[in-house]
């Protein structure tokens, strides 16, 4: 009961969208399983300092696995992430943007699956339905002829196609 006050204080520091008894809940199974997980013999250190990380740990992969719009895998959530790491340093050893392909080199995985987590990355967020879609207002894409998965670039922005 003595670290309980630790875990309320991490779920309050990553409340947002008030749902701060939720983390809480998520937050003392982080608990349980730095109880059950640490041992003492492994080297220096507090019992806290083991705490932490775990409970931290626990309440952002709520948010990676619960958040999402629609459900995704977890290692698609987690390749995304990784691509996330890696794109930036990878831009500027490039010069631009890098394409799928040279993410999966750098990453050692498949294209497909960055094309996959790359995808799935669109599905984090909702856009409302009233939303104006584009430049011009409209609300629907007009899809185009020939149009295939992938890629696009147009009106200058970047964004995947399906």
């Amino acid at each position: 009961m003595g670290f309980l006050p630790v875990v309320r204080h991490l779920a309050r520091r990553y409340n947002r969208h008030g749902i701060a008894e939720d983390l809480e809940q998520v937050g003392t199974i982080g608990l349980i399983n730095a109880i059950d997980r640490y041992d003492a013999a492994r080297g220096p250190g507090t019992f806290l300092g083991y705490l932490i990380p775990t409970v931290t740990g626990q309440i952002r992969r709520y948010f990676r696995d619960r958040t999402w719009f629609t459900r995704v895998p977890r290692g698609l959530k987690e390749l995304s992430v990784r691509i996330n790491r890696c794109t930036e340093p990878l831009s500027h050893r490039l010069g631009r943007a890098p394409r799928p392909s040279e993410l999966a080199t750098e990453l050692g995985v498949p294209v497909g699956e960055v094309i996959d987590a790359l995808g799935a990355r669109e599905s984090q967020h909702s856009v409302p339905l009233d939303r104006p879609y584009g430049r011009t207002g409209s609300r629907w894409p007009r899809p185009t002829a020939g149009s295939t998965p992938g890629w696009s670039t147009s009106n200058g922005t970047r964004s995947f196609v399906r």
